[in-house]
Formats: C-alpha cells, sequence, structure tokens
C-alpha cells in the first residue's frame, strides 16, 4: 500500500509513491519536489472518531477489462473499493503519467481516518511522492502508519468521475469504486504497475485506481 520507503528520523516518515518503470520520477516540470500542506483544515470540533474504520476491499480477478484513457491503455487486475479521509491532495498536468492519472490523493484509514489524529500530522505531495511527519513517534506505531496510509494514483473512468474527482478536498471523507490497473503508454514503450497490498514498500508499491464510482463529504459540513 505504501510506496517507496519510510525513514524516521526526529519522527518523520517519508513515503514515496511512485509506479513510473520506464520512465522514473517525473512531477510538473518547474515545481518545487513537494507542495507544502502543513495542516488540515481545522478539524478539532469533530467527533473524535475514525471516518474510514476498514481496510480496503480487494478482490483479484484473473481477466479484467481493458479501458483506453486518453491513448493509455489501462488492464484491470482486481476489483476495488475504499473509503478514506483525505490527508493530502496533488493535480499534475505535465508529468508523464498525468495522461491518465491527473490527481494523487493521500489517504488514511482505521485511526488515520480519524480527524483530530490526522491534524496532528503534516503532509506534504510532490513528484508522485508523499511525506508526512508525526511529532510524537510513539503515538501511533510506525508499522500502523504504514498500514493504514497511501498515496494513490487516480484514473477518472469519464468525465463524470473526474468532475467529482475534482471536488475531492483534503479533509473530506471519499468512497472509491472500481479497479486496480496496470498501464501502458500510447507507444508502448512503458508500463506502469498497481500495488495489490496493503504493505508492501519501495517502488511499484502504490495503488492506481480505474475510478468507476467516487463520492466524498466533509464532515461536519
Amino acid at each position: 500500500m505504501k510506496d517507496g520507503w519510510t525513514m524516521i528520523l526526529a519522527a518523520v516518515g517519508i513515503i514515496v509513491a511512485l509506479p513510473i518503470l520506464a520512465f522514473g520520477g517525473g512531477g510538473d516540470s518547474g515545481q518545487g519536489l513537494f507542495d507544502r500542506r502543513v495542516d488540515l483544515p481545522d478539524l478539532s470540533a469533530l467527533p473524535d472518531r475514525a471516518y474510514a474504520p476498514q481496510d480496503p476491499d480487494q478482490v483479484t480477478i484473473a481477466s479484467g477489462p481493458r479501458t483506453d484513457i486518453n491513448g493509455f491503455e489501462t488492464v484491470a487486475v482486481a476489483r476495488f473499493r475504499m473509503q478514506g479521509l483525505v490527508l493530502s491532495r496533488k493535480d499534475y498536468k505535465r508529468d508523464h503519467a498525468s495522461g491518465y492519472s491527473p490527481v494523487d490523493l493521500g489517504l488514511g484509514w482505521g485511526r488515520l481516518s480519524n480527524p483530530r489524529i490526522a491534524a496532528l500530522m503534516t503532509f506534504a505531495q510532490g513528484n508522485r511522492q508523499m511525506r508526512y511527519s508525526l511529532p510524537d513517534g510513539d503515538m501511533i506505531p510506525q508499522s500502523e502508519i504504514g498500514a493504514s496510509l497511501t498515496n494513490a494514483h487516480l484514473v477518472p473512468a469519464g468525465p463524470e468521475q473526474k468532475r467529482a474527482l475534482d471536488r475531492v478536498r483534503r479533509g473530506d471523507v471519499v468512497h472509491i469504486e472500481g479497479y486496480l490497473v496496470n498501464v501502458t503508454s500510447p507507444d508502448g514503450t512503458a508500463r506502469w504497475v498497481t500495488s495489490r497490498s496493503r504493505y508492501d514498500t519501495g517502488y511499484n508499491a502504490c495503488e492506481i485506481i480505474l475510478v468507476q464510482r467516487i463520492r466524498s463529504y466533509t464532515p461536519g459540513a
């Protein structure tokens, strides 16, 4: 689920989410590596509870549907459904993957879907990566954070899904249904491979989600 490596220095964790094989990294040119997302919106008045207590639901399929997204071919490898708290959002327009995935969402479930806990952490995204920090490194075990957090690359299945995704903001609770997919570039020279695990690390340990249904709401709104 988490992508890249996790490093603990002064209670700082780093998640790298790069499913790109042939191209390597590829953040938007002309921008810094990370957009700083210092805090969630003020959610301190919300109930002290998890809005997404369950792990994502995933069912492997032997021969999934193929879809054309702006010339990129997606091949489904698993049905996928999840609910999570949006911890961070990053839009991409100029990197290699933006032709099929214009948005990355940092999503948390379990205790990381509790706004009061998430508000204590800081998040930053860029170059298809997400960093997080937790001032009190003992508050939540790093193993639990790693299994309850992802930087997901979202692939809208069509205009309706894209419009719904455009409305999603940090601090929202989002419900996503669709497929985990592998993606091939229009010229066939590059392939992006999705993670299928909640616990993997390193390159290619990130979900690429073809979004067929997406709903979101702001807690307390």
